[in-house]
């Protein structure tokens, strides 16, 4: 994973209309590509897209790249058989009082009600959201640095 600042130039043609798009990104390529995937097949894609989110956070903690990372250029290009349609919100597992309409209201609920007394952020700031719903936030119960030897 591209930890650094550096930007690259990139070129994507569609092998449908022939098109060409020239972008440039910070990410790697493989987390561009995902994103360029769009809504196609979402529910899918957002499996996939938890699988990019752990990596990132694997490389923000311990500053090297998990070996998920190596597949996930091949899992970019979803199987046929998973179905087109609309993407559904996950199952609330949680207790009753945190469960709202939005899956992701809900879970930051949750993390704010039963898990801000273990929470913590490696290398970064904790969410803006955990930051303004967390009673009495003090940075120095959830953040960290920690440094890791090659």
């Amino acid at each position: 994973m591209n930890t650094s600042l550096t930007q690259t130039i990139y070129l994507i043609r569609n092998a449908v209309n022939g098109k060409v798009y020239v972008g440039k990104t910070e990410k790697t390529i493989v987390q561009r590509l995902y994103e360029h995937k769009g809504n196609a097949r979402r529910g899918g894609e957002f499996r996939l897209s938890q699988v990019v989110e752990c990596c990132i956070e694997y490389t923000l903690r311990y500053r090297k790249m998990h070996a998920a990372e190596r597949i996930i250029k091949f899992l970019a290009e979803l199987p046929k058989n998973i179905p087109h349609g609309v993407m559904v919100d996950p199952p609330l597992s949680m207790p009753d009082e945190y469960k709202v309409d939005d899956a992701v209201t809900a879970y930051q609920n949750l993390y704010v009600g039963e898990k801000a007394r273990f929470a913590r952020w490696t290398n970064r700031r904790p969410p803006e959201w955990f930051i303004q719903r967390t009673p009495d936030y003090d940075p120095s119960n959830f953040e960290r640095t920690r440094n890791v030897v090659d």
